[in-house]
């Protein structure tokens, strides 16, 4: 932690700051995973990558990820979800499944569940359907090494970028605040 110090004339002002270094077992691209059954890249301007890949009815998306140091991990997913389309995808490390539902939360209601990817909404206006969203998935360890990550995705689901963050509480709280402002368009 250090201190970002301000000065116009007599007057003084002290920001804290702290630089936080996270060794990401994956950060990539979502058409840059194998992709097979019915995910499709997309050209999208407004997108990382200028893409993102589409799921019409269902399909996956592989990567492979590789941390450092073992240890629990939170799978990030910058997703949009199509209204009517599906909330539900399974994870497979390794060729271990779990099934997962996208929870829309208020708060932090429900982060900790290793059952839910969840984002951050504002209740009143609906926007868990139609937005780009990051999603957090908790709970996947791994040891140190190579791992083949997959994301077995629904209809009406699209995904523009992936990232697997050692799951503590300073890079949980980083990546919170940080991905869910984050916008990708070119302007």
């Amino acid at each position: 932690p250090f201190e970002v110090v301000l000065r116009e004339g007599d007057r003084e002002r002290r920001i804290p700051a702290q630089v936080l270094l996270a060794d990401a077992a994956l950060v990539a691209e979502a058409e840059a995973a194998k992709l097979s059954g019915d995910a499709r890249p997309a050209e999208e301007q407004t997108n990382s990558g200028l893409a993102q890949v589409e799921v019409a009815e269902a399909g996956t998306l592989a990567l492979t990820a590789q941390p450092a140091q073992p240890g629990t991990h939170a799978l990030w997913l910058r997703m949009k979800l199509s209204e009517g389309g599906a909330t539900r995808f399974t994870v497979r490390v390794d060729g271990e499944e779990r099934d997962v539902r996208a929870l829309g939360m208020i708060g932090f209601s429900d982060w900790t569940s290793p059952t839910n990817a969840a984002t951050k909404i504002f209740a009143h206006y609906g926007e868990m359907h139609g937005h780009w969203l990051w999603w957090r998935l908790p709970e996947i360890e791994l040891p140190a090494g190579e791992h083949r990550v997959e994301i077995v995705a629904g209809a009406g689901q699209s995904f523009d970028a992936v990232t697997l963050l050692p799951q503590t509480q300073e890079v949980d709280r980083a990546a919170m605040n940080l991905l869910h402002t984050w916008n990708f368009a070119p302007w």
